[in-house]
């Protein structure tokens, strides 16, 4: 799980359990990817993984879409990802569209040249650079029907031109295509005959109470979640593995939101609250206290200091989940993740 993407330092990559529902991720030859006036030309080109297993979609010459689709199954009510990667060719658009937009929401094209996303008939959507010309691609959809849809891989000669005469022989090159179940995409999960399932992340460190002063400390963490807000706080903790005595960083529910608590032998809870910062960028994000105050630092600034209600005692446990070990668990990028003994002083 460590991730190095992006540039610089590596990180560590914590994520929800997901399941890639394309049964055949990287070879889109295979009947299950359906073919409509194009075909596809297999291991032609060194994929992001750095094998020659990157295929061509091609086009054929009748003036009309040219496109693949891949079939499955969604749930109403629930978000799907479809997320895939693409290089640029002689053409350098690709629609990414739902074959139902009633029962799935969703499309996006995206310019392989300049790495942006074109017009967005529905949902949202996003592209991320690999290097050496590869982009990964993703559109997010809610789905409104319990049904079968397809998604849609439609080449372009400009946004939302995706009707024309082909030559042929021009296209552009294809690399490990995922859907999820989910409101945004995780790392790319190979597949090969049938769906694939990886399970969540969840790190923990126990037995350190050497290591932690309860009375006075700082509980530091640098990184981002994977989406602003959603359905469930993330939390980064100390603690003794019960809730009565804990530091803990929560990354709210609430989009660019942080929180910061502190309790003490099951006393009150102090808690400090900071809005305003998008939880997917990069933050810098300490806790400090001592016996008489509580405080909470982001990105080099003091934001907010109150008194505390009760210091905690005998925590020895650091976890990225909430203190039971099981709610709440952080997902996202960590950076560093530090804890001290003593509580910092303000140039420190």
């Amino acid at each position: 799980r460590i991730d190095y993407t992006g540039g610089g330092c590596p990180h560590i990559l914590a994520e929800p359990q997901r399941t890639n529902l394309v049964t055949y991720s990287e070879d889109f030859s295979n009947a299950s990817w359906a073919k409509t006036n194009s075909s596809i030309t297999s291991n032609l080109v060194i994929s992001p993984d750095g094998s020659l297993n990157g295929d061509k979609l091609v086009e054929n010459t009748s003036n009309n879409y040219h496109y693949i689709s891949h079939s499955f199954s969604i749930v109403s009510g629930s978000y799907y990802s479809f997320s895939i990667f693409l290089k640029k060719g002689e053409r350098k658009w690709l629609k990414i569209d739902s074959s139902s937009g009633a029962s799935w929401s969703c499309g996006a094209n995206f310019d392989l040249e300049n790495g942006v996303v074109g017009s967005i008939d529905m949902g949202s959507a996003k592209i991320e650079s690999y290097g050496n010309d590869w982009y990964r691609c993703s559109i997010i959809g809610l789905a409104n029907a319990t049904t079968v849809v397809a998604s849609d891989l439609i080449l372009g000669i400009g946004d939302n031109n995706n009707s024309y005469q082909g030559d042929g022989t021009s296209g552009l090159y294809l690399y490990g295509g995922q859907v999820e179940q989910g409101s945004y995409p995780t790392s790319y999960i190979p597949t090969s005959g049938s769906s694939v399932t990886r399970n969540q992340d969840i790190f923990t460190r126990d037995g350190i109470g050497s290591l932690i002063n309860s009375t006075e400390g700082v509980l530091y963490f640098e990184g981002s979640t994977l989406e602003n807000g959603g359905g469930s706080h993330r939390i980064i903790s100390l603690s003794d593995g019960t809730s009565n005595n804990l530091i803990y960083i929560r990354i709210d529910s609430t989009a660019s939101r942080f929180r910061g608590f502190a309790r003490g032998s099951g006393g009150s809870y102090t808690l400090i609250t900071v809005n305003s910062i998008p939880q997917t960028d990069n933050n810098k994000i300490a806790l400090v206290w001592d016996a008489t105050n509580f405080r909470i630092w982001i990105n080099g600034s003091e934001r907010v200091t109150t008194t505390i209600n009760n210091s905690p005692v005998g925590m020895n446990a650091l976890n990225l989940v909430d203190t039971s070990g099981t709610a709440d668990p952080f997902f996202g990028k960590v950076k560093q993740l530090q804890v001290y003994d003593t509580a910092l002083t303000d140039e420190q």
